[in-house]
């Protein structure tokens, strides 16, 4: 017996979902960038400075490993 596939998305929750990802990435981006001008007039060290730049990146490398989840996961929509 074939089973059915599931419902398609409706538009608004992916556009939803990829506007929040841009929106946090645009965030932390910022605040780090501000943090680390701050940190600077603090005389903070390069290297504390260099970690936050780092910490900063998280939510780009989070969603490559995320994009890679989602693209090798099995899509019941292509079966046949």
């Amino acid at each position: 017996m074939p089973t059915q596939a599931p419902a398609p998305l409706p538009w608004w929750r992916t556009t939803l979902v990829v506007a929040a990802a841009y929106l946090l990435q645009g965030l932390v981006a910022g605040i780090g960038v501000l943090m680390v001008g701050r940190l600077a007039q603090l005389g903070v060290p390069l290297t504390r400075q260099v970690e936050v730049l780092a910490a900063g990146a998280l939510p780009w490398v989070l969603k490559f490993v995320l994009a890679l989840v989602i693209d090798l996961r099995p899509s019941p929509a292509l079966h046949l």
